[in-house]
């Protein structure tokens, strides 16, 4: 049932898709010129460029110290962790892997970080062991093109109500 939907859900966003690129078309429907121009359209929308390269100046191994606050006047927590990043799907995304302690307890988080060329956005998604969350983030890219800052909102678990992470 799940691989149904998700089959389903797949195939609308492509059907989407296609409607929205062949509506900018006009004039050319059907025409082996508007194929052409799509296809080209959708070479160069999944080429990696530049801005994959950035990511790819994150993937290796790194010992890394951590620091979070819970919020309010809490104290920050500190940790330790092993991160392990690397480039998949040919240069297109970074896959990061962390595993370490935050006060002792096991900690294990997994997210991908992508550059998205048709929105010129970074768009990131997080989860890890802490939370049942999937975190969606995103960036513009810095005016340097060496800093990525994301953002995006989650639900607070205790006050219930949604606040922006970074």
């Amino acid at each position: 049932m799940t691989i149904g939907i998700l089959r389903a859900a797949v195939l609308a966003t492509a059907a989407v898709m296609l409607a929205a690129c062949s509506s900018t078309n006009s004039g050319s429907e059907g025409s082996a010129s508007a194929e052409d121009d799509f296809m080209a359209a959708m070479v160069a929308a999944a080429a990696p460029g530049e801005h994959h390269a950035v990511l790819a100046d994150m993937a290796g191994s790194w010992d890394v110290a951590t620091l979070w606050w819970a919020g309010g006047d809490a104290e920050p927590v500190s940790g330790e962790a092993e991160a392990r990043h690397a480039m998949i799907m040919g240069g297109r995304f970074l896959r990061m892997e962390f595993e370490g302690l935050d006060e002792e307890m096991p900690f294990e988080g997994f997210g991908i970080l992508g550059y998205d060329n048709t929105t010129r956005r970074y768009q990131s998604t997080w989860n890890d062991s802490s939370s049942t969350v999937i975190l969606f983030q995103q960036s513009e890219p810095d005016p340097s093109g060496r800093v990525i800052t994301t953002h995006g909102t989650h639900v607070d678990a205790i006050a219930c109500h949604a606040e922006e992470a970074r």
